[in-house]
């Protein structure tokens, strides 16, 4: 996922990424969560997996 211009769902070769804004709600449950953490959205549970 990046923080950017929210251009939605990214294909790059054979994986997937999300650009996303800083003002949606997905954006505001991880924001100052490292690596490792993890956060809910909706009932779903996700682990930030990297950083960069």
């Amino acid at each position: 996922m990046f923080i950017a211009v929210a251009l939605g769902k990214i294909q790059v070769e054979e994986d997937t990424y999300f650009a996303i804004s800083t003002q949606v709600p997905v954006f505001k449950a991880m924001q100052d969560l490292k690596v490792g953490d993890t956060f809910t959205i909706n009932n779903n549970q996700f682990t930030i997996k990297d950083i960069f």
